[in-house]
């Protein structure tokens, strides 16, 4: 679990340095996340034995 979450932590920083770094890309964020979040369900359904259903249609998180 520790190894977990301080990967999350990990890529959490890097994102934000890359849209320090790049702040043209904050109007893309939404349509990255929807792109993401749908990829995201299909590989989640793949791993486990939950249907593709069981997820929220759309992302239930904001970038932020």
């Amino acid at each position: 679990m520790r190894s977990r979450r301080l990967t999350k932590k990990e890529q959490r920083n890097a994102v934000a340095d890359h849209m320090a770094d790049n702040p043209s890309l904050k109007p893309k964020t939404e349509e990255a996340m929807t792109i993401a979040y749908r990829g995201a369900i299909v590989k989640a359904a793949k791993d486990t034995s939950i249907d593709e259903v069981g997820f929220w249609s759309a992302c239930p998180w904001l970038f932020d």
